[in-house]
C-alpha cells in the first residue's frame, strides 16, 4: 500500500475515508484486498473504490486522484519505480498483529518484508504480507515427470533470478513445508532426494 508523503496516512485503519485503488477489475490484486482490508477492520463502503490497473493507479497517485493504491506483485514493480522518480511516497506497513491476524485467516498468505532501498526513498523495511507463486498440476500428472520438473526448477535457481530476484525466494524448503494445497508425490519425491523432508 502506498500513499504520498503530503497525506496523513500512516496506517491500514487511515483508509477510512480515502480514495483508493483497490485493484483492477478481476484482478488478484482486487480480490487480496477483498479478503484483507474487511478482515482488519477497512470495508470497501469505508472507502472511495477505484478499481485501477499497476500503471493507472501510479498515474491517478502522481494526478491527486486517488491518495492510496494498493500492489500485489512481486518488488520491484516497473509501475512503482515509475512513480518514485517524480513523487515522494510512503509505503504503509502492516502491523504484526495485522500480519498475523490475516495469515491466522487465510493460511495461504505469509509475512514478507518490503527490505529498505528496495524503491528510491524507502529508507526503512515495510512488514508486509505475501502470497507465494505455485506451479500447479494434475493430481494424476506422472510422477516422473513432476520430478523431472521440480528438479528443473531447483537446480536452474540462477536462472529463474536472472529474469526476475524474488526468485530468490523461490526455495524448496519454502516450496516443501509451505504449499496452500498438497504437494504431488513426484516434487515430494525430489524433496526427499535432498533432504528437505523425511
Amino acid at each position: 500500500m502506498i500513499t504520498l508523503k503530503k497525506y496523513p496516512i500512516y496506517k491500514i485503519s487511515d483508509l477510512k475515508g480515502k480514495r483508493v485503488s483497490v485493484g483492477a477489475p478481476g484482478s488478484g490484486t482486487e480480490y487480496k484486498t477483498s479478503l484483507v482490508l474487511p478482515l482488519l477492520g477497512v470495508k470497501y463502503e469505508d472507502m472511495k473504490v477505484y478499481r485501477l490497473s499497476f500503471a493507472e493507479t501510479a498515474e491517478a497517485l502522481k494526478n491527486g486522484t486517488i491518495e492510496v493504491g494498493i500492489w500485489s506483485v512481486a518488488p520491484p514493480a516497473s509501475s512503482v519505480m515509475d512513480l518514485v522518480t517524480t513523487h515522494e511516497v510512503r509505503f504503509i506497513p502492516f502491523s504484526e498483529d495485522e500480519i498475523k491476524k490475516v495469515t491466522s485467516t487465510y493460511p495461504f498468505y505469509g509475512r514478507i518484508v518490503l527490505k529498505a532501498n528496495t524503491y528510491k526513498g524507502q529508507i526503512e523495511d515495510v512488514p508486509s504480507i505475501s502470497v507465494w507463486n505455485s506451479i500447479v498440476c494434475h493430481k494424476d500428472t506422472p510422477e516422473d515427470l513432476v520430478y523431472q520438473v521440480t528438479k528443473a526448477l531447483f537446480t536452474n535457481k540462477e536462472a529463474l533470478v536472472g529474469v526476475h530476484r524474488m526468485a530468490e525466494y523461490t526455495t524448496p524448503e519454502v516450496s516443501a513445508k509451505e504449499s496452500p494445497i498438497p504437494v504431488h508425490p513426484g516434487a515430494l519425491r525430489y524433496y526427499k532426494e535432498i533432504g528437505i523432508i523425511k
